[in-house]
């Protein structure tokens, strides 16, 4: 058991280090531990020269054996300063089939992270029994991105702090649960921008709130009422 514990705490301090070199501005690459540039535009400029690292899905057999490599989100969680629910969005019922198991998943992530300090400056991660979590906080605010154990962290920051500053750009600097509340729907509409069905579709903060704003100018309805037109574009790395 000691043993076992000693490997977790290895691979959890192993995936903070990669977590670190994210946010000086480069990818640790999974092949040789060597790092090249961050990326500057999310899903593939078609600029000659650029690093193929993403590719767009086609309904093809090939496509969709492809997309099974692609990273898999397994849910998004904004919890306030005491654990409870903001804004919750959940692509696995498999992992959580009811309410009540979610809500438990939610109580313990909060319980194990809340006392984490260097996640008001940083993205960190923590492993909770088969899952990998990266997670955030500004003001009494929570926010959380849940994957599989094998995936890749790195690619599961990059989600989070996408939809993050995205949140910042649409409430206006105002990150804390009282406006979050206010604009819920603008929330939930860059939920929907940023993950499909557990997808990426988009990391880049000033295009997930463009896409969100652009919503609202759609028709005079509630963004709440308005439903996402957007095309899926499936984030997935080409190391």
């Amino acid at each position: 058991k000691h043993d076992k514990a000693k490997v977790r705490n290895d691979s959890t301090g192993s995936r903070r280090r990669e977590l670190h070199r994210l946010s000086r501005g480069s990818f640790p690459s999974v092949l040789n531990g060597s790092s090249i540039p961050k990326p500057k535009t999310t899903l593939g400029s078609g600029k000659e020269g650029d690093q193929p690292l993403f590719f767009r899905s086609q309904n093809s057999p090939q496509e969709n054996e492809k997309m099974q490599a692609c990273p898999q989100v397994k849910n998004i969680l904004v919890l306030d300063s005491e654990g409870k629910r903001v804004a919750v969005k959940y692509y696995s019922d498999e992992d959580w089939p009811t309410n009540g198991a979610k809500e438990a998943f939610e109580k313990t992530v909060f319980s194990k992270t809340h006392k984490t300090n260097n996640a008001r400056a940083e993205v960190e991660v923590t492993m909770i029994g088969s899952y990998v979590i990266v997670y955030k906080f500004v003001d009494d605010l929570h926010f959380f991105v849940t994957g599989d154990e094998d995936q890749n962290e790195v690619i599961l920051a990059s989600v989070l702090q996408g939809f993050f500053e995205a949140v910042g750009i649409l409430l206006r600097g105002n990150v804390e649960k009282r406006e979050a509340l206010e604009n819920l729907d603008l929330i939930l509409l860059c939920l929907d921008e940023t993950i499909d069905g557990g997808v990426p579709l988009e990391t880049d903060p000033a295009v997930l709130a463009s896409k969100v704003a652009s919503h609202s100018m759609d028709s005079g309805a509630p963004l709440s009422e308005q439903v996402s037109s957007s095309t899926p574009e499936f984030l997935c790395l080409d190391w």
